[in-house]
């Protein structure tokens, strides 16, 4: 397990003082994908680097199965290192070097003989599927390829730990895809636990188990990528969930929101409904017409996979008396579906 343990992260200058992580507390279980997302300069690289001390943290602990890596001797902590493997934006490879020799220079090292060397990396070749690589060099591969074998190399110590700092963020859609099921099975296959630094949550909901938002640096958010999905409790995961699923409301059609049913004549709530697994197949809105005489003009919907699961959200404006909608939402709060009022419209208001 990894634990962070009121991380803070000081930057000093003659005529400033930074401060970029402000007391982070997380705990990374073994084998999990923990993803870390926030936007531009909200702390997330510096954190990362912090976990294998590339950056010093200014107060705070970080532990590494019970073991407080701050406080060990450069010695020591030149061998923890070994066993925290990273993986960056921009691969890192050396140019002059081939596939296979940026691959054992890890393990160079570290004085492994020759042939350990020749035996483990060309087993990290085929797993990350570069048999035919291994004489090529960094300048006659893709984006993609590159990335296999930064993997590769980060690997090639056995670590206990994969650190990735958008290691997806220069690559396009496909290629993305390929390096996020990759790692996703080395995950599996290995029981490697690895943490996942991003600003986009595609990238999190298609393979992470957990996940922090962190935000001006501090953690606002904390919880399973479900969970984050279903019921966001901040503005920022909100707004992060909302941009994932493609439902963030346009400005005209917020404009036309009231907050209350009261502040004007024959209003209606504008509902968001969202379902998760087998409830997406259940038959609502019919319901709502045929117990309640409530009918619903959808504005928005869209099915998504977050890891195995299937989530849809349906944004409608519920039309009817206000009884009869009334009802209708008792009724629903009572589904396996989760409510949310997001405000209040006249009838023809779309």
């Amino acid at each position: 397990m990894i634990e962070i343990q009121n991380l803070k992260k000081e930057y000093l200058t003659k005529h400033a003082r930074h401060v970029a992580l402000k007391g982070i507390n997380l705990k990374i279980q073994d084998g999990q994908v923990f993803g870390i997302i926030g936007k531009s300069g909200a702390g997330k690289s510096t954190l990362i680097r912090c976990i294998n001390l590339l950056e010093a943290p200014s107060e705070g602990h970080i532990l590494i199965n019970g073991e407080d890596i701050t406080k060990l001797s450069n010695e020591k902590l030149r061998k923890a290192r070994q066993k925290i493997g990273m993986i960056f934006q921009h691969f890192n490879l050396l140019s002059s070097r081939t596939v296979y020799d940026n691959i054992s220079f890890p393990l160079e090292l570290q004085h492994v003989s020759k042939d350990k060397i020749h035996t483990k990396v060309n087993e990290l070749l085929t797993l990350v599927g570069l048999d035919q690589k291994a004489r090529s060099y960094p300048d006659e591969l893709s984006g993609g390829q590159k990335q296999r074998v930064a993997i590769a190399r980060a690997l090639a110590s056995e670590p206990v730990a994969l650190l990735c700092d958008e290691a997806t963020s220069a690559l396009d859609p496909e290629t993305t895809d390929q390096i996020l099921t990759l790692l996703k099975r080395l995950n599996k296959e290995l029981n490697l636990t690895i943490i996942l630094i991003t600003h986009e949550m595609d990238v999190i909901r298609k393979i992470c188990d957990q996940v922090a938002i962190i935000d001006e640096g501090e953690i606002q958010e904390t919880g399973t990528v479900t969970e984050l999905f279903l019921s966001p409790k901040t503005a920022i995961a909100k707004s992060f969930t909302e941009n994932s699923m493609h439902l963030k409301l346009p400005e005209e059609i917020q404009s036309k929101l009231y907050n209350d049913p009261y502040q004007a004549e024959h209003l209606s709530p504008v509902i968001k409904m969202t379902f998760l697994g087998d409830s997406i197949t259940t038959p609502v809105i019919a319901e709502l017409n045929s117990k309640f005489k409530v009918s619903c003009n959808i504005i928005q919907a869209n099915i998504e996979r977050i890891q195995a699961q299937s989530v849809g959200i349906t944004i409608c404006h519920m039309l009817g008396e206000k009884d009869n909608w009334e009802k209708a939402l008792g009724f629903l709060h009572q589904q396996q579906i989760k409510i949310e009022v997001i405000g209040y419209a006249t009838i023809n208001a779309f």
